[in-house]
């Protein structure tokens, strides 16, 4: 490092260290280039303060203090956590909250167990052989019986899921299979209203024809005389007005209604169509538990020969310790 920065030579191997490599070696110390570079090392030294005050912070720094696995105490949160509820909840406790919990019997020390908050592995083997084949034996039973096990169930929670899927699709099916017939029964009403008003504007309508024949129109007065804007309007001008004129024709005809249920008919059974599960689907989510399960078997048969021979190879060579032989390597 200093000779890389400048401010000494570089190391020699004291095999090859002569007096002249020595004396160059001094001289070179000597220079304003040496002395530069270890001024520049000790503004960099002074400029990182002081080394144990450091040192601490970042200790603290690489802490987990906040988090779903913070260290700190759920409750007392300037304490360090040391016990956890033994249920399915994420909250931590410090020795003195758990102490103040347990004091007023909101809980008891059977529902408490201790963080494990960094875990280093310390396990040197079995202490003899036939402890550890027998121990990678039971633990290749396990994954052979945890592999098949899971099948079933996995099976089952599948199932319950698609159970609630279906459910819930023919819910939504039904919700709108009743805003269908609503809109058609609707649709109906308005057909029928507009057949009403139509029949009646078209009989007005040839009564007063055959009445303007039969009689001489009687004489203009003043008193008769009634504005262009609030003279009533004849039949067909009648029919092309209101706020529905965008689906009726200038005759005031319905423009297409049954056409209009029709294709909103036909856009229900497409959604339905599209929201339909494959045929197949439970066929595969099945078929993926299964070979899941299989996976985990075939993991677990496949690992058993090392773990066997890896178990009893640690067991003999920490046999000697059992005679209390000292020279066992770690």
């Amino acid at each position: 490092m200093i000779g890389e920065a400048g401010a000494g030579v570089k190391p020699v191997p004291y095999k090859s260290l002569t007096a002249e490599k020595l004396a160059e070696g001094i001289r070179q110390c000597l220079t304003d280039e040496a002395r530069e570079a270890a001024d520049k090392i000790a503004n960099d030294i002074e400029a990182e303060g002081d080394g144990a005050k450091n040192a601490v912070t970042s200790f603290h720094r690489s802490l987990v203090l906040r988090g779903q696995h913070s260290m700190r105490c759920s409750i007392l949160e300037d304490r360090v956590a040391v016990w956890n509820l033994k249920k399915n909840t994420n909250l931590r406790l410090s020795a003195l909250a758990a102490e103040l919990l347990v004091e007023r019997k909101k809980i008891t020390w059977k529902q408490l167990r201790l963080i494990r908050h960094n875990e280093w592995n310390d396990f040197e083997g079995p202490g003899e052989p036939l402890t550890g084949g027998t121990t990678a034996i039971a633990s290749t039973v396990t994954g052979i019986t945890t592999g098949i096990g899971s099948v079933p169930f996995k099976i089952a929670k599948t199932a319950k899921r698609r159970s609630r899927h279906e459910e819930k699709k023919r819910k939504s099916q039904d919700a709108r299979r009743s805003q269908s017939n609503n809109r058609r029964v609707a649709i109906g009403n308005v057909e029928h209203a507009n057949g009403q008003t139509n029949g009646a504007a078209k009989g007005k309508k040839s009564g007063e024809n055959s009445g303007k024949q039969d009689d001489a129109p009687p004489p203009k007065d003043s008193t008769d005389l009634i504005p262009d804007s609030s003279a009533p309007g004849r039949g067909d001008e009648k029919a092309t007005q209101g706020p529905d004129m965008g689906k009726h024709t200038s005759l005031g005809e319905p423009l297409s209604q049954t056409q209009i249920a029709n294709h909103e008919a036909e856009q229900e059974d497409d959604d339905s169509e599209l929201s339909e599960d494959p045929e197949d689907n439970a066929a595969e989510e099945m078929i993926k538990d299964i070979g899941a399960g299989a996976g985990k078997t075939a993991e677990a048969i496949a690992r058993a020969p090392m773990d066997l021979s890896l178990a009893i190879a640690q067991g003999f060579h920490n046999a000697p310790r059992l005679y209390g032989d000292p020279t066992v390597r770690r």
